[in-house]
Formats: structure tokens, sequence, C-alpha cells
């Protein structure tokens, strides 16, 4: 059955009591054959979402389904934070001057995949190429790129990086200075803010993980690892750690979760302020000494 949405991430909800004709847009409605199977949503305008899936800017909402027997109000289905993943997975062989060489692999699902495929799905190579450049801390060069996955409608989208960092460490005499998230662009935070009216709105939630190996140059040892982190905010969760592995490496591991949220004006002080420790915490550099 067609289902009429009123289609847009942020969109204020509709009032199933008042008659209001706020639809902007059409999707379908598969009902389910048992009361123990779900109905599917199927985004029929689309050629790029997987089958099943509706997108962020359909969830989590009233639909119009238009039956024979007359119009009846569904609740398209939620994402979770986990169904909207990107997985960041690195290893970084660093040398002695702080430049490094770096195998990256990005995989995404849900709304992340939705936005990453969209945003590539007809663009030529070298946009591609300049998308993940953007993506990346400044300095870093592509040496290979793989893009295949964005030409296919997989519910995982993976792309993989093979690149150089001209200054992933600082190097001061004889130590190495390192900050593990510099990998990617800095983590975003809401601008400051003077008198705030409108509520605090995010749409949908998601989750950006990372896990990042660093090979040590050698003759370097760890000095000093900062401090495991874990923030919790009414928007999010972060969680970040670093650790020496028994062979000597090092791991970088980190978990930014951001909920769906509706908050009143006045927390937008303590919205920004969950960003701004958590871009702190991403900031913290790990020291390492040459020699013994």
């Amino acid at each position: 059955y067609p289902a009429l949405i009123l289609s847009d991430p942020l969109a204020d909800a509709l009032d199933p009591d008042f008659p209001l004709n706020r639809f902007n847009h059409v999707i379908l409605y598969v009902p389910s054959e048992t009361p123990d199977e779900a109905p599917i949503w199927l985004e029929a305008t689309s050629s790029l979402h997987p089958f099943g899936q509706i997108g962020a800017s359909n969830e989590d909402r009233w639909a119009l389904v238009v039956t024979p027997e007359g119009g009846r109000l569904e609740r398209t289905p939620a994402s979770t934070a986990a169904d909207n993943h990107e997985a960041r997975t690195a290893t970084v062989a660093l040398v002695p001057n702080g430049t490094a060489t770096v195998n990256l692999r990005l995989a995404y699902t849900g709304a992340r995949r939705d936005r990453v495929r969209g945003t590539l799905w007809d663009e030529p190579p070298t946009e591609r190429t300049n998308w993940l450049r953007g993506r990346l801390s400044q300095g870093a060069n592509l040496d290979a790129t793989d893009f295949a996955a964005v030409d296919t409608r997989s519910d995982t989208l993976a792309l993989a990086a093979a690149l150089k960092l001209t200054r992933y460490a600082t190097k001061v005499g004889s130590r190495l200075f390192v900050q593990p998230s510099g990998l990617m662009q800095p983590l975003w935070v809401p601008s400051e803010a003077g008198l705030r009216t409108q509520p605090v709105r995010f749409g949908h939630p998601y989750l950006v993980t990372d896990d990042i190996t660093i090979q040590l140059p050698s003759g370097y040892t760890v000095e000093a690892l900062p401090d495991p982190v874990v923030l919790e905010s009414e928007v999010g969760r972060y969680e970040a750690r670093s650790e020496v592995s028994a062979d000597g490496t090092l791991r970088f591991v980190r978990h930014f979760e951001v909920h769906t949220a509706r908050l009143p004006a006045e927390a937008y002080t303590d919205v920004r302020a969950f960003f701004v420790a958590a871009a702190r915490a991403d900031a913290e550099q790990i020291v390492l000494k040459r020699g013994g």
C-alpha cells in the first residue's frame, strides 16, 4: 500500500488527533502475513537504499497508509546508533621524523552509508578522491583508493585507502608527540550561542568508532599515555583509550555515539559542553621517547 509521509530528518511530529495534510512524500508499506512478523517499509523512489531500509528522513514518524478500507496511521521503524555506524580502522607505520604511512578502511551502514553513497554515486574518480581527502587530516597524500563499493547497493559501504601523512607526530628532541585521532578531521563542535530560543534537536542517532594500530619507530618506547576517558550526556556518549600491546605496538580505540534528542533551548550550553569535552579528549597526545 502507498504510505503518505512527511519526509524530513528534522520534521516535527504529526498529531494523530488533528487531521492535516502535511505530507510531502510517498513510500510503500507491505503488511506482515502473521502477527509475529514486522511489516516491510520500502523507499521505492530511491535507487540507492538497500531493500527494507527507508533512510533517516523517513524513519520514526507517522505515515498514513492508504488501504482499500481507508487510511490508517502506522509508525515507521526507528534506527539505533549502531544501525548508523561509521567504523574507521587503520594501521599506521610511524617513522622518527613524524611522518607516517597508513592503510585505512572506512565502513558505513544505515544513514551514514546513505549519505556517503548519495554524495559519491555520480561523481568521477577525481571528485571521490577529493571527498576522501577532505575527511582526512591536513597534509594527507593519497597513494591508492578503492571506491568500488560506492557503485553497489550493499548494506555496508566499505572504502579503502593507502596514504601518507606528512605530520602525524611532532618531533621535539628525543621525543615524538602523537595525537592518534589526528588521522581524521577533528570532531565537530557546535558554535557558541547567545540567547537561544529554539529547541536543541538531533534528528537521528549515529555511531563513529575508531580502531587505530600504531607501529612505533625503531628505538622508541611509550613514555606517557593519556588516561582513559568516558563522557556521558543526554545527547551522546564518548569513550577513548590508548594501550600498549605485548608486541610494543600502540592501539587507540574510540567510541562516539550521538542519540536522537529533542531538548529545551536552555540545554544548549550543556550540549555544547559535551562536544567541547569530547574534542578536548580527542586532542590528547601519546609521548614516545627514543632510547631507554
